[in-house]
């Protein structure tokens, strides 16, 4: 099950399973596309899927943001920008994953942000890595 989340006027109503929301106020929204739960185990390497969608071209130079990750994580690609968050190009998401260290336990709350360079969210959506 994936979840979606678009902003609007209330972001606690967006966020729903992607089964829901209907198709058509999906192709309307730029959303970002998540599976609720990822399941990694610690000294590995797991697939970070992170799928956008917009019915416009995106501005230039927009990445994704994400934040929340166990403190001595990282990600195939990007740059860390503060421990636990990393911002990361759009044509990078096709191979994203997140590396963990040995000893890490315990689940994290993941937000991803889709932000323009100007710094404004244009989307967001949020999964627990376990």
């Amino acid at each position: 099950m994936a979840c979606v989340v678009a902003l609007g006027a209330s972001l606690a109503a967006d966020l729903r399973p992607a089964s829901l929301v209907p198709p058509a106020e999906a192709q309307q929204r730029t959303t970002i596309i998540v599976p609720v739960t990822i399941r990694a185990q610690a000294a590995s390497k797991t697939r970070l899927p992170i799928q956008v969608t917009s019915p416009s071209p995106l501005a230039r130079n927009s990445f994704i943001r994400v934040r929340g990750l166990p403190f001595a994580a990282a990600l195939s690609d990007g740059y860390a920008i503060a421990p636990g968050a990393w911002a990361v190009p759009l044509n990078a998401l096709a191979n994203l994953n997140v590396i963990l260290p040995v000893g890490i336990q315990g689940s994290s709350d993941i937000s991803i942000n889709l932000v323009s360079v100007e710094g404004t969210v244009l989307a967001e959506a949020k999964l627990v890595l376990t």
